[in-house]
């Protein structure tokens, strides 16, 4: 099976530049940095260990900032590179990470054995951490082919994707296998984790719940809660815009009951709140 995903990713080789460019135009990737996606680097790696984080959102984003906190005071660690694929992600990490030198945020590049290679060849990490279900399998295996210790932390496996992956059980294996070790986010991925064939799985809860501090205005805040009083709330978060006419169903359906209803979207890809 791996042979075949291989294979395709290579036959796609030929027009990932022309893909990433038409969603640069259609504003779903970065404007200048999405050639990062093609393994296009511009920063140099220094010398000294560096610890490889990758996060897919902004949700997985901000739950990784006490670890990485933990990293940056520690003294063994000069480099912490944080790679993620959407914009929003990349956004609010830049506005809470990088203004400390010791952190680097790259787009994560297509998961094509040849942009594969020249990423890892340039950054060379020391310790590699997967967040949540980001699973690219050229990567993976060309991780461990370089013996880089490889972490699967936060895991979710949901019953749906469970279900998918069991389609596929020797792939599936096989990719579980090479993490040296997954801190599971909840008893059911535990579960799904061991039948899918992972070792040395450790299950200390949600990690998004370590990440306790947040930045509040509480004039904001009060001043909001003001105007929201004692009316009814229905909130339709992480939507997508297709999901959206729904909801706006919704809260119609809704306002024949409680005529003071008040909705409140929140889109899963923040971006798209400033179209």
């Amino acid at each position: 099976m791996y042979f075949w995903y291989k294979f395709f990713t290579y036959l796609f080789y030929p027009f990932s530049k022309v893909y990433l460019f038409y969603r640069k135009l259609n504003k779903k990737e970065h404007p200048i940095r999405y050639k990062e996606k093609l393994s296009d680097i511009n920063i140099d790696r220094d010398n000294g260990f560096l610890v490889w984080f990758h996060v897919v959102s902004v949700g997985e984003g901000l739950s990784i900032l006490p670890l990485v906190e933990n990293f940056k005071n520690d003294k063994k660690v000069d480099k912490i590179l944080i790679t993620t694929i959407t914009l929003s992600s990349a956004e609010v990490l830049q506005k809470r990470l990088i203004e400390n030198e010791k952190v680097i945020h790259q787009f994560l590049p297509l998961d094509i054995p040849i942009f594969v290679k020249k990423f890892l060849n340039h950054w060379s990490p020391n310790l590699a951490i997967f967040v949540d279900s980001e699973i690219w399998p050229n990567i993976i295996f060309a991780i461990k082919e370089r013996s880089i210790p490889l972490l699967l932390i936060n895991a979710r496996i949901t019953k749906k994707t469970f279900k998918k992956w069991q389609l596929f059980k020797n792939f599936s294996k096989k990719i579980f296998q090479k993490f040296d070790l997954c801190i599971v986010a909840n008893n059911e991925t535990e579960i799904h984790l061991k039948t899918l064939g992972a070792g040395n799985i450790k299950n200390y809860g949600n990690l998004k719940f370590a990440n306790t501090e947040t930045k509040t205005n509480n004039s904001l805040d009060i001043k909001y809660l003001n105007k929201i009083g004692d009316r009814k709330i229905w909130c339709a978060a992480s939507t997508h815009s297709s999901e959206e006419i729904f909801c706006a169903k919704t809260h119609l359906l809704l306002k024949k009951k409680y005529d003071d209803i008040l909705t409140i979207i929140i889109p899963r890809h923040i971006d798209r709140i400033e179209r």
